[in-house]
């Protein structure tokens, strides 16, 4: 009796360690997938940033010549380019996180 007392406790404590370790590895990987969006994120705003400067730059440019020229045609396009890629990223974690 003792034995099959022993044994169920052993089997038990089997089972509770390994739902234990399922949901650890579970909300590892949930973390894992979080952080590599993270990254996405925080390197489009870096391009983002970066082109909103190219463009502040260009303005200055044209400004100081009295001119403008097709380079701030193509900054501003650059800028819209990572604007619109940006806020699709965002959009779509906004969609996935919202349920």
């Amino acid at each position: 009796m003792t034995q099959v007392i022993t044994n169920v406790m052993v089997v038990i404590t089997g089972v509770i360690v390994g739902v234990i370790l399922f949901r650890i590895e579970s909300r590892d990987k949930k973390d894992e997938v979080r952080e590599a969006e993270r990254a996405k994120k925080d390197f489009l705003l870096l391009k983002n940033v970066k082109a909103i400067g190219g463009v502040a730059e260009k303005i200055a440019v044209c400004v100081k010549n009295g001119q403008v020229n097709g380079d701030m045609d193509d900054a501003l396009k650059y800028h819209m380019a990572q604007k619109h890629e940006l806020e699709d990223f965002l959009d779509k974690q906004a969609t996935k996180y919202s349920y």
